[in-house]
């Protein structure tokens, strides 16, 4: 048995693309709100434009940072050479993107961290995942723009220690 395969005519394919057009509008519209995170969910992995962005809400600073880095035993590398000793000797690691955060094309810095700093990336990306899961955008990723710097780069970016 052969199945035929059913063509509109040219002058109708607009007015047919029209209507199913306004069919899908109003069962979106009629769907209930729980049934809508549910389909939202379905397509969450298509990006989004028009999202916020949160990194303009941080209110940061480097001193802060590098503070505790110093309370905690770590120094500051001079320069490309004592990132490399330190990744051959074990306190710092390669960090690499994965299913719950995207480390973006790194310019000013290097995808390194120590040991305990990459667990608690790992950590916030689980509990990033879980609650945009939670809230319909399941796939979400959170992207990382910067990481380990030299000395040389702090200073390059315009940053101060």
């Amino acid at each position: 048995m052969r199945i035929r395969k059913i063509r509109i005519r040219k002058q109708y394919r607009l007015k047919v693309r029209i209507i199913l057009g306004l069919l899908l509008f109003l069962a979106i519209i009629l769907l209930p709100h729980s049934n809508r995170a549910l389909m939202a969910s379905y397509f969450s992995n298509r990006c989004r434009e028009n999202q916020q962005i949160f990194s303009r809400k941080i209110n940061d600073r480097l001193v802060d940072y590098s503070d505790r880095a110093k309370s905690k035993g770590i120094e500051i590398c001079n320069n490309e050479s004592d990132l490399v000793k330190r990744l051959s000797t074990g306190k710092l690691v390669r960090v690499k993107s994965n299913r719950l955060y995207e480390i973006e094309e790194l310019s000013h810095s290097y995808p390194l961290l120590t040991r305990e700093s990459r667990k608690l990336l790992r950590e916030i990306g689980r509990r990033y995942r879980k609650r945009m899961n939670a809230e319909g955008l399941k796939g979400s990723k959170f992207i990382i723009t910067s990481m380990t710097r030299t000395r040389k780069r702090l200073r390059s970016s315009g940053s101060q220690i």
